[in-house]
């Protein structure tokens, strides 16, 4: 076990977001605008989860980090 979650739990979490990201990824064609956002984390587990699920969403990337936030690439509406 990592931190605070288990293994099944990722796996729940990462399950959890399949339809929105089906979803998703039939709108990204109809996207008109953009924008970078920071998250921040508490460690390196709860890092990996986010990273994870950011990038399952089609609409946004994880593309960098630091101590304290992910940098987030959105495309939105």
């Amino acid at each position: 076990m990592f931190g605070n979650i288990s293994f099944f739990k990722l796996l729940f979490i990462l399950l959890k977001s399949i339809p929105k990201t089906l979803l998703e990824s039939f709108f990204i064609f109809f996207s008109k605008s953009e924008e970078v956002l920071f998250l921040d984390y508490k460690d390196d587990f709860d890092m990996l989860v986010k990273i994870l699920s950011i990038t399952l969403t089609p609409k946004t990337i994880a593309f960098d980090h630091d101590e304290k936030y992910l940098y987030i690439h959105k495309m939105g509406d």
